[in-house]
C-alpha cells in the first residue's frame, strides 16, 4: 500500500465509513469479505445477489481508487473500520504478492 493510499484512508472525523464515504452496506460486505467470505457466501447472507455484491466493489474500488478487493479491504483496514490486524495483514501480503507478479510478467 502506497503512502497516497494510507492518507487517502486517514481523513478526520471519528467514524471510518463517513471519512471514506462508504455506506453501511459496502461496510457490511467489506468486514465480510474481510472475515473471509467469498461474494456468493456475502450475498447469501445479506439476502441479496452476487451481482448486487460485484456492484458494491465495483463502487468502494471507484470511491477509494483501489485497484480490486484486496486493497480495498486493506484501505479500509488502514481507516480501522475491519479491526482485524490478521485480515489487514493477510490483505497487504495478497496485494504485494499480486502486485510483484504483475511486475515479473
Amino acid at each position: 500500500m502506497s503512502k497516497s493510499d494510507a492518507r487517502k484512508a486517514r481523513p478526520s472525523g471519528t467514524d471510518p465509513e463517513k471519512r471514506l464515504g462508504i455506506t453501511k452496506q459496502e461496510s457490511i460486505v467489506i468486514r465480510a469479505a474481510a472475515r473471509g467470505l467469498t461474494d456468493k457466501e456475502i450475498a447469501k447472507s445479506r439476502g441479496i445477489t452476487v451481482s448486487s455484491v460485484r456492484t458494491y466493489w465495483d463502487r468502494l474500488r471507484g470511491k477509494l481508487h483501489a485497484t480490486g478487493r484486496t486493497h480495498v479491504v486493506a484501505i479500509v483496514s488502514r481507516a480501522k473500520l475491519v479491526e482485524s490486524k490478521k485480515a489487514l495483514r493477510e490483505c497487504e501480503e495478497r496485494l504485494t504478492d499480486r502486485t510483484s507478479k504483475r511486475q515479473e510478467a
